[in-house]
């Protein structure tokens, strides 16, 4: 349509080109050590998708200023280099179709019937757009699961598809209630647990398929056991002939929830494969800064583990590069190399800073030789919470971070690192074993574009939704996950920034979340077509558990319709 009116300008398609971008306006604002560009992204995405150019955001605080600022210097970029990005498209026609009532009767007559796709997944721009081309007649066939939509933080609001007869009266509803893929009892299981959604279109889905086994609940102890558990059933499924690898998938609400399969996966050479940008653990943002002070602690002249741990010293990353390419040059003309570049480094800084900045420094460089000899997990909780790093200190106190991201989730993902770490004597032994990781994920580059490689996928709910497997584990199935505890403190949190131009005013903050995530617990469950394994671990974090409510309401459903059983 752009095309057709004239557009002439140049897709910016390029996922890294745009994070460059961003790295040299957050550069040219001083706030390279910040935020993530990715982030950014993310963040300039839902606004598009909520028809917020960076006139319409109002600002509640300097931060959010800062936000906008962003969003409008990469504006000024692209229409300074002449490009256009994927957002843009549904943006620019949006406007396009709005301030141009000829070009919008154009193409309202060229398309006269519009069919919508996965329409539960339709985020605010899309239905506006939707909206916009129908009319007047309105020949207009969408096709959607409301009990699937789980992508509220890309900007898809469930209440598009459950308020479509009220928007358009005279639709008629045709409800597809036959599943072909899953097994009856996997399909029973799936009808309880989304059979008490608030708002939802009532439907009682069939299964065409038969099954012997119902699904299987596992009540593990740790998560750590959980692992061995799943290891050791697909190790004997595989080895008795019955399933091959690929016929196995995990599914799980958070990266988090994963590290435990990862690792016990990795011991014992089972093959797999990971999804998403952010699928190996040790390498997230928040996590990496911890695991990079456990190098420094045994090699003080890893140069990217110091410039990773810069922000965290209160150094900036430029100075601290610049400063090491400085000693790089004089190791060059000395011809000999530097015993401490981190302590080098400190040294040089530290003449430009004030005298209580330089105490700080140096009592850095002693606890980092203090951690040296500890044991990891006892190494990390001294990282985390001892007086001189601080870390989760120092995290809450980033403003900027705290709103683009749930501090529950960095919390969930700290504690995850510091159990990882309990089954390691020395720093060195799991410092190994992290590199052991990084060397299986980079060998999972080849695998992943191969759909018929015999490995066991692994996976978060999010990523599942269309794909079906043989076998499913859905891990930790817990309250405080799934529920997760960022979706229960709905209502109080200040540390994301969203705006739903279209709210759901029938359901408070609370119950939106609840409900999404109710959904995805009927998304995993329906993924798996002939076995399905759920794992709820009694103890999570060294706290106890509690199985999720989504399964014990569609326990009690279940028992209530067929006769209370005995309490064994």
């Amino acid at each position: 349509m752009l095309r057709e009116q004239g557009d002439k300008r140049k897709v910016l398609s390029n996922e890294r080109f745009k994070q460059v971008i961003i790295k040299k306006i957050l550069q040219d604002m001083n706030l390279k050590d910040d935020y993530q560009p990715e982030t950014i992204l993310s963040m300039i995405s839902y606004w598009k998708n909520q028809i917020l150019r960076p006139n319409d955001i109002k600002p509640e605080s300097s931060i959010e200023e800062e936000l906008k600022q962003i969003y409008k210097q990469y504006e000024d970029w692209k229409e300074n280099n002449q490009y256009i990005d994927f957002d843009d498209f549904m943006l620019e026609t949006y406007f396009l179709l709005t301030y141009e009532p000829e070009v919008l009767k154009y193409y309202q007559e060229k398309f006269k019937y519009i069919l919508v796709d996965e329409f539960q997944d339709t985020s605010y721009i899309q239905y506006e757009l939707m909206k916009l081309l129908a009319a007047p007649q309105n020949n207009l066939c969408v096709v959607g699961d409301d009990a699937q939509t789980i992508y509220g933080f890309r900007g898809a609001e469930s209440h598009f598809i459950l308020n479509f007869d009220k928007v358009f009266p005279h639709a008629q509803q045709v409800l597809l209630d036959i599943n072909y893929r899953s097994t009856d009892k996997i399909v029973g299981l799936g009808n309880e647990i989304i059979r008490k959604s608030k708002q939802k279109i009532d439907k009682q889905l069939k299964a065409m398929r038969t099954g012997y086994q119902s699904p299987k609940f596992l009540r593990p102890n740790t998560i750590n056991e959980e692992a061995k558990i799943i290891a050791d059933t697909i190790q004997t499924l595989v080895h008795n002939g019955e399933k091959t690898y690929k016929d196995f998938a995990i599914l799980y609400r958070t990266y988090a929830a994963s590290r435990a399969m990862y690792d016990e996966f990795v011991l014992r050479k089972i093959p797999f494969v990971t999804y998403g940008n952010d699928s190996l653990f040790y390498n997230h943002s928040f996590v990496k800064p911890i695991v990079d002070i456990l190098r420094l602690s045994q090699n003080p002249n890893l140069e990217e583990a110091i410039v990773s741990v810069a922000p965290v010293f209160f150094l900036k990353k430029d100075e601290v590069e610049r400063t090491l390419n400085r000693i790089a040059t004089m190791e060059y003309i000395e011809g000999k190399q530097s015993e401490n570049k981190l302590k080098e480094v400190i040294s040089i800084l530290s003449k430009h800073v004030k005298s209580f900045q330089r105490d700080a420094l140096q009592e850095k460089l002693l606890e980092l030789e203090k951690l040296k000899t500890l044991a990891p997990e006892k190494a990390i909780k001294h990282i985390r919470t001892g007086r001189v790093f601080s870390y989760d200190k120092y995290l809450d106190m980033n403003k900027r971070q705290s709103l683009t991201f749930h501090k529950e989730m960095v919390m969930e993902m700290l504690n995850e690192l510091e159990n990882s770490a309990k089954r390691h004597k020395t720093i060195t032994d799991y410092l190994q074993f992290i590199e052991q990781i990084y060397l299986t994920h980079q060998e999972m580059d080849a695998v992943r574009i191969n759909e018929e490689a015999n490995v066991v996928k692994c996976m978060t709910i999010h990523q599942s939704k269309g794909l079906e497997f043989d076998t499913i584990f859905f891990i930790s199935f817990i309250e405080n996950v799934l529920p997760h505890k960022a979706a229960l403190f709905a209502d109080y949190q200040e540390d994301r920034i969203a705006r739903n131009n279209q709210p759901n005013k029938n359901l408070s903050k609370l119950e939106e979340a609840l409900e999404e995530e109710k959904r995805l617990a009927y998304v995993a469950i329906t993924r798996a077509k002939n076995q399905l394994f759920i794992s709820s671990p009694k103890k999570h974090h060294n706290e106890k558990a509690k199985v999720s409510r989504f399964l014990l309401e569609a326990l009690t459903s279940v028992r209530d319709t067929y006769g209370r059983q005995t309490k064994k």
